[in-house]
């Protein structure tokens, strides 16, 4: 799938604000490449963070 820069950032920019409200405290890796991005942080489970007025499509769409 080909996106524009202006989509990705907005996909990027989702991604890092999520990772960062779920990890208050510890450390947040970030790979990229010219095929994958990869995350991986120290924070709650997305089951273990209280519902909020998110619709929760970021991920979804990261996911795809």
């Amino acid at each position: 799938m080909r996106v524009t820069n202006a989509v990705l950032t907005i996909i990027l920019g989702n991604l890092v604000r999520n990772v960062i409200a779920a990890t208050p405290t510890g450390v947040i890796h970030i790979h990229m490449n010219d095929k994958q991005i990869s995350v991986r942080d120290e924070g709650e489970v997305l089951s273990d963070i209280p519902h909020s007025n998110s619709h929760g499509l970021g991920l979804m769409i990261v996911d795809d």
